[in-house]
């Protein structure tokens, strides 16, 4: 019998003694019987509660093996579904599941027969044959082409992108197929066009990158066993699963093999103390679940090479430095970081802004640190992760799964609700509108206090260093600030008028020729011209946010949406690109623009946009669009526009997702 129907059958049967042992009068009869009842339906309840997963009938020899950790207390969410079957249909729902997956039919997301790719002088292919899949590299023969293959075992990701690895006959080694699948654009790009790095530098996609690195925070129990010659890599499950956030549950599934106890729990009798619930722990610890992945660390130096073999110790509940650094420019003085920034100098820039902030995504623990409304908050008032976002669905949640999924925030969580939960203070319309200075419904707390300055996955995302905007910022950081992110067409100066007036904040000292530009010229223009690709990639996605164009105006944009478009990093492109398709006289084709395309079409695709964009000067005439480098007649300021341009920043920028 299906062992979900014997555990109804079980719960049916036990309800009525249940609800008699809660009622005030018979309670000690009651309990009695439910004990005695118990006792006959202990195996079967047994046999539900701690199935574990069945182990493969032959174990794949060329992939890490799943199901397998060196604590003994381990068991995988097989084992949980049973007692907890709308947290794991939740979790199953979420991407936190499908991070890591072996490379199954249901697992790929696009449809390959045969896919043939031409990158960097290769060609490449992808094909399936029957419910197997294969990554081949053509190699010249004498009788022409010859391909080359190896099995592809495992993804990575299913939200935006998805990455292919495949067998290198070593082991369980993996190495990644150099094109991986955007998803919302449903095409194939290759990996070095997905992250924001040098043009002409290529991603380290080589052997046993991922059993070392990715295995980290893309599994739970990742054990790399790299310390030999033969690399044997296992891990508790693909993915992020039940036990990397409750830690491991044996004990938890031990104790509850009594049914009174379980029901007891379940009913409310008090907190279970045998497994970890990061709802229930202190905010501190309640954030180091989340900082264990979504934080940047490495190995205490005293655990030395172990961590290659056995992988991170760290379990839910722990403190969180005992194993690991905390990477940030604070720790630089550590002998891990030092030895790190030894070997890569320019380390912390791969992360952090000049003055410790995180720029790149998916490390959003580093920025709640550096917010006060944790680091300065109490009780019930400390903001911490689960303040927000919900790692499980609510089941009187009304919003379809995959929009919880889709950034796992709670119910309203999307709206100011995030913020006025603390501070009631500004709960209504017309508070929040005299607080911002703004029409109700025309912004947000977010926009002001969680502005889109970090990077990743291609796209400019909100920082979680909860904090207010600041001209000074933007002047000796670089990094934009939210008012000029949403008026991309005013000067820091004007922002630095407005903070000064409606908050009290002291504007910076703009006086002299080297602050000429932050009087005279737009940010938008300034970051777009001037900045480094980092900078560059936020502004082009400035440009095509809605709310952005219209607090801005966009009769200004094209030529600067442009120029964006010709940058050499891959990155900057595809986000101008987004930008391009947003102008309404060239919409969602994008003029027929592609990102990667060869460079020559490419500038005549521009070309014939910015000549029609100069055709249309009349419709530019009357408006003052001084700052953003537009004569009265409604012409480009060509030399001043080159001018800014000469000084772009140059530097090599890599930001390390």
């Amino acid at each position: 019998m299906d062992p979900f129907a014997v555990a109804a059958l079980i719960a049916v049967g036990l309800w009525p003694l249940w609800a008699a042992a809660r009622a005030d009068s018979g309670l000690g009869r009651a309990r009695g019987l439910l004990g005695a009842l118990a006792a006959a339906v202990t195996v079967g309840l047994t046999s539900v509660a701690v199935s574990a997963p069945i182990p493969d009938a032959e174990p794949p020899p060329d992939r890490p093996l799943e199901g397998l950790s060196p604590d003994p207390d381990v068991v995988t969410s097989d084992t949980c579904r049973a007692c907890h079957p709308h947290q794991d249909a939740t979790w199953r729902a979420s991407y936190h599941r499908t991070m890591t997956q072996a490379a199954t039919p249901e697992a790929v997301v696009p449809e390959i027969d045969e896919e043939v790719f031409d990158h960097r002088g290769e060609r490449y292919r992808l094909i399936r044959r029957g419910d197997r899949y294969f990554a081949g590299i053509a190699v010249r023969t004498p009788a022409g082409e010859d391909w080359v293959e190896r099995e592809v075992v495992q993804t990575t990701g299913s939200h935006h992108f998805q990455s292919y690895w495949f067998a290198t006959g070593e082991g369980r080694e993996l190495t990644m197929f150099p094109l991986c699948y955007r998803i919302d654009e449903a095409r194939w790009m290759p990996v070095d066009s997905a992250f924001l790095m040098p043009p002409g530098t290529q991603q380290q996609l080589g052997s046993a990158r991922w059993n070392a690195n990715c295995i980290v925070c893309h599994t739970t129990w990742g054990q790399p066993r790299l310390a030999g010659d033969h690399v044997d890599t296992h891990v508790g499950e693909f993915g992020i699963a039940c036990e990397a956030c409750h830690g491991p549950g044996g004990a938890h599934v031990a104790a509850n093999r009594d049914p009174v106890r379980r029901y007891g729990l379940h009913f409310g009798e008090g907190a279970d103390p045998t497994i970890a619930n990061p709802a229930r722990m202190d905010p501190v610890r309640e954030a180091e679940v989340c900082g264990q992945c979504h934080g940047v660390t490495v190995p205490r130096q005293e655990l030395g090479a172990d961590w290659l073999e056995v992988g991170h110790t760290y379990r839910a509940g722990d403190v969180l430095a005992d194993t690991r650094v905390i990477v940030s420019p604070g720790n630089a003085e550590s002998p891990e970081l030092a030895r790190q920034l030894a070997q890569q100098p320019d380390f912390f820039d791969t992360i952090f802004w000049k003055d410790g902030q995180v720029r790149i995504s998916g490390r959003d623990y580093h920025g709640l640190l550096a917010s006060p409304c944790y680091a300065e908050g109490e009780g019930e008032h400390r903001m911490t992760c689960l303040s927000c976002h919900q790692m499980h669905q609510a089941a009187d949640d009304p919003r379809p799964r995959a929009e919880w999924a889709d950034d796992q925030l709670g119910p309203g969580m999307r709206t100011d609700r995030a913020c006025t939960q603390c501070h009631e203070e500004l709960g209504s319309e017309a508070a929040a509108a005299a607080h911002s200075r703004h029409p109700a419904g025309t912004t947000s707390c977010y926009d002001c206090h969680m502005p889109y300055t970090t990077f990743g996955l291609l796209k400019a995302i909100r920082s979680h260093t909860v904090g207010s905007p600041s001209a000074q910022e933007s002047l000796e950081v670089g990094r934009p600030n939210a008012c000029n992110l949403c008026h991309l067409d005013r000067t820091l100066a004007w922002t630095a008028a407005q903070l000064e007036e409606g908050y009290g904040i002291a504007a910076p000292d703009l006086t002299g020729d080297e602050r000429q530009d932050a009087r005279e010229v737009a940010a938008g223009a300034l970051w777009a011209l001037r900045g480094d690709a980092g900078v560059r990639a936020l502004v082009a996605a400035a440009f095509g946010r809605a709310e952005a164009r219209a607090a801005s105006g966009t009769s200004w944009m094209l030529p600067f949406t442009a120029e964006l478009l010709r940058d050499p990093y891959d990155a900057v492109r595809f986000v101008a690109q987004a930008a391009l398709r947003a102008e309404p006289s060239v919409g969602p084709s994008g003029g027929g623009y592609d990102f990667l395309a060869p460079e020559s079409e490419r500038r005549a695709v521009l070309a014939r946009l910015e000549s029609d964009w100069r055709t249309t000067r009349s419709a530019r005439v009357g408006q003052d669009l001084t700052q953003v480098l537009i004569d009265g007649e409604g012409n480009l300021r060509d030399n001043a526009f080159r001018a800014l341009l000469a000084r772009r920043d140059l530097r090599r920028i890599y930001l390390g997702e």
